[in-house]
């Protein structure tokens, strides 16, 4: 089964930046759990990579952020799961940094939390 809302944006977006956390140990380098992913796509060119502040935004809730795009920026966040309110706030907070989300905060819920997004997957997923 398909997911309209989802396929839409992604098809409609040209995704220009992937959005990492960075370690906790240091501001200016990608968490160690995610630095194969964040060197594949580093080695493609295709895409800008910026980095956040895990430690700010998890444990503090506020973004910092390095390397603010000039105009507004299509993102692929890429780093751990959050709470959908959490994420919410994540995505609302990165507008004023002229990066929008590819994801919008309700296909996040839906897919995140199991009992919503069961029915697009039950013939894939155990009863």
């Amino acid at each position: 089964m398909r997911i309209p809302s989802v396929e839409k944006s992604i098809t409609e977006a040209t995704t220009q930046i992937l959005l990492f956390p960075s370690s906790v140990f240091n501001k200016s380098q990608v968490d160690e759990d995610l630095k194969a992913e964040y060197d594949a796509a580093l080695s493609t060119g295709l895409f800008k990579i910026i980095l956040f502040s895990y430690e700010d935004w998890f444990h503090n809730d506020r973004i910092v952020i390095r390397n603010i795009p000039d105009e507004q920026k299509s993102a692929i966040y890429r780093g751990w799961m959050m709470k959908p309110e959490q994420y919410e706030k994540f995505y609302n907070d990165l507008q004023e940094y002229n990066i929008k989300l590819v994801t919008e905060p309700e296909q996040y819920k839906l897919m995140h939390i199991f009992p919503n997004s069961y029915e697009y997957m039950k013939e894939d997923t155990a009863k």
